[in-house]
């Protein structure tokens, strides 16, 4: 599971979250995430180890790190998180 950390910023700072992400920081202002990178998944994936996430076409996940080449994804219906396949998933393009 993603946790992420306080840590005390001077006002202008920018704060990286994880790769493509970053938060702005003022005196006047709470800091606000941007939304997390949602997915379609493609294919289905049934993994044979338990920190993998089983999927099936069509599941929306909201994507919360990586490691290793794999993504962490966390399925918006059903709560359940784990490592994700990352060629098995498209993203979802929010207009």
């Amino acid at each position: 599971m993603f946790v992420a950390q306080a840590m005390p910023v001077a006002d202008g700072d920018i704060i990286n979250l994880s790769e493509g992400y970053s938060i702005s920081q003022t005196s006047d202002s709470v800091p606000v995430l941007p939304e997390a990178r949602r997915v379609r998944v493609l294919f289905e994936y049934m993994p044979e180890d338990e920190r993998m996430l089983p999927i099936a076409p069509g599941d929306i996940l909201e994507i919360v790190g990586e490691e290793e080449g794999w993504l962490i994804g966390c399925n918006v219906e059903t709560g359940a998180e784990g490592f994700v396949p990352p060629d098995y998933i498209e993203d979802i393009l929010s207009d």
